[in-house]
C-alpha cells in the first residue's frame, strides 16, 4: 500500500489535522493527522492505526480515512461552517448500517454509536436521528413467538413509529400480525406515518406449528386437517391488503424438521407452498 519512495517531510514544518470525521486523502497527497482515538484506513484492504502522536500519511493511491469509534467532542468542531450535503454524507458514513437492526442489539447500538451524536449540538443531534432512523432497517415481531422459537418481541411505541421508514416484521401470521399490517394500510398507517419499505418475513416453521400443531404428531399432518387450516386461515386474514408503500414478501423455512414419514412431509411441503400463495395474494404493495 505504502510507496517505497514517499516524499520527505518533516512533521514540525506541517499543519496536522485532526481527524473527527470520514475523510479521503488524494491519490499521492501528502497528510499529517492525528486523532484521539483508533483510525481506519480503507484502501486494497482495511486497517486499522492509532497513535499518541501524529501520524504522516502518503500513498500511491486514493485513500479513505475515518475514526473507528464512537463521536467524540472534537466531532462538532467546524459542523456550522459544512455544507447541508457533507454533513449528511458524514453522518450516513458513521450511522448507516449494511445490516438489518435486530431488537436483541437494537439499545446497544443506540447507546453507543447514535447516543455521543445526540449529545453534541441540536443541528448534529437532528441530522443523526433523522438519518439513523430513516436509512437503517430495522426488524420488528409483534406478535410473540412459540416457546420453542429463539426470538424476541419487538412493538416499538406509538411515538416512535413514525421515525421508520425501513422495517421487516418476521411474522407467524396471527390474528395480531394481520390486525397490525391491514392498518398499515389505513391513513393512520398504524403510526408508521412515514414507511416506505415494508418486508414481512414469514416464518414458517412457526406458522405451522401455530396452525397446525407440532411436527412431532405425524397425525396432525392429514390432508384432511391441513386443508381445513387452510380454510381456516383464508377466513382468519380477509380480503387482500392494499399497501400504499414499496415491499416484499419472504419465507424463512429454518427450524423445519422432517418427520421421516413421506405421506406426511410431502403433505407439510404442500401446506407449506399453499401458504406461501395464500401470503402473496394477500399482500399488494404500491408499486414505485
Amino acid at each position: 500500500m505504502i510507496s517505497k519512495s514517499p516524499p520527505e517531510i518533516s512533521l514540525r514544518d506541517r499543519e496536522v489535522i485532526e481527524i473527527h470525521w470520514p475523510m479521503i486523502i488524494p491519490e499521492r497527497a501528502s497528510f499529517v493527522v492525528s486523532s484521539s482515538q483508533p483510525l481506519e484506513v480503507f484502501t486494497t484492504w482495511p486497517i486499522k492505526i492509532h497513535a499518541l502522536s501524529p501520524v504522516h500519511i502518503w500513498c500511491d493511491r486514493k485513500l479513505k480515512i475515518m475514526p473507528a469509534g464512537p463521536a467524540t467532542p472534537g466531532f462538532a468542531r467546524g459542523w456550522a461552517k459544512l455544507p447541508n450535503e457533507l454533513k449528511l454524507a458524514i453522518l450516513r458514513c458513521n450511522l448507516v448500517f449494511p445490516a438489518s437492526i435486530w431488537p436483541a442489539n437494537v439499545n446497544t447500538v443506540i447507546r453507543t454509536e447514535l447516543l455521543p451524536y445526540l449529545r453534541m449540538t441540536p443541528d448534529i443531534a437532528e441530522i443523526a436521528r433523522t438519518v439513523f432512523f430513516q436509512e437503517n432497517r430495522f426488524i420488528m415481531q409483534f406478535s410473540p413467538s412459540t416457546a420453542a422459537a429463539v426470538s424476541l418481541l419487538a412493538r416499538p411505541s406509538i411515538s416512535m413509529r413514525p421515525l421508520f421508514r425501513r422495517i421487516t416484521v418476521l411474522t407467524r401470521l396471527s390474528s395480531l400480525d394481520w390486525q397490525i399490517i391491514r392498518l398499515m394500510s389505513k391513513p393512520l398507517r398504524a403510526g408508521f406515518t412515514n414507511l416506505v419499505h415494508l418486508r414481512v418475513r414469514c416464518l414458517v416453521w412457526e406458522i405451522t406449528e401455530h396452525l397446525i400443531g407440532p411436527s412431532d404428531m405425524p397425525h396432525n399432518r392429514t390432508k384432511e386437517l391441513i386443508e381445513q387450516k387452510e380454510q381456516q386461515f383464508r377466513a382468519r386474514r380477509g380480503p387482500a391488503i392494499k399497501l400504499p408503500f414499496d415491499g416484499a414478501i419472504t419465507f424463512d423455512i429454518s427450524g423445519h424438521i422432517p418427520t421421516g414419514i413421506q405421506e406426511t412431509d410431502e403433505l407439510h411441503w404442500e401446506w407449506m407452498r399453499n401458504l406461501e400463495y395464500l401470503v402473496i395474494e394477500s399482500l399488494l404493495f404500491a408499486q414505485r
